[in-house]
């Protein structure tokens, strides 16, 4: 087993313990208190900043269903198009497996989303669906665009934009109070769980190449 395997798994593994502790915090009521701290203070300068609000929720719409949809199928389409087909696999199935995965743990948790949300939205709030899937579908973007990004410089920016994207679209949740702050947290760390597990399983090739080449993206630096 190579080390760039391993130490995807060491991500995996880690990301899913912590996951899996802060559900049973959530579940358990542990984390309430400074949920409700944070919370309520993003809500006074939400209701005291109507621009910010407004920003928010136009960024938070990078995370409704529609949008995943829309770009995780065109990671899909782009590796097909390239006859990448392992990595159009690996993309499809993640994408499909963190959308379960966080169903399942959103009915098992049950939690209630915050009462005085500036927004309307449905079902339970842990973990937060925009906050998980908008991270994923950053790293499936990345994925799929890897063989593109042969200069350091170009690699730093298309992770850093990813992170930025997903970073705005989890303060946006908070900012619109429709969750708690350990809804984010959870939603990220299931989403490092699947991408991290994918990338180990799939250490090999997983990157494609836009000629016959085949430059893995396991060999992004950590």
């Amino acid at each position: 087993m190579n080390a760039l395997r391993l130490r995807w798994i060491g991500v995996s593994a880690t990301a899913a313990i912590l996951f899996a502790g802060l559900s049973l915090a959530v579940a358990a009521g542990a984390t309430d208190g400074v949920d409700q701290s944070v919370h309520e203070r993003l809500h006074d300068l939400s209701a005291a900043n109507s621009g910010l609000l407004t920003a928010m929720h136009a960024i938070t719409q990078l995370g409704a269903t529609v949008t995943i949809l829309t770009v995780d199928l065109a990671a899909v389409a782009s590796c097909l198009a390239m006859r990448r087909l392992r990595t159009a696999a690996v993309i499809a199935a993640t994408a499909g497996i963190v959308w379960a995965l966080r169903i399942v743990v959103r009915d098992l948790v049950a939690r209630p989303r915050p009462a005085d949300a500036f927004w309307t939205e449905d079902g339970a709030a842990f973990p937060s669906g925009h906050a998980t899937n908008s991270a994923t579908a950053a790293a499936l973007v990345l994925i799929a665009i890897w063989p593109w990004l042969s200069s350091r410089t170009g690699r730093t920016a298309a992770i850093g934009i990813g992170m930025v994207c997903t970073t705005a679209v989890g303060f946006s949740r908070l900012a619109g109070g429709v969750h708690w702050p350990t809804d984010v947290l959870g939603g990220w760390l299931l989403s490092i769980t699947a991408v991290a597990a994918a990338l180990a399983i799939s250490a090999r090739g997983v990157g494609g190449s836009l000629t016959t080449t085949d430059r893995p993206l396991t060999s992004i630096a950590m």
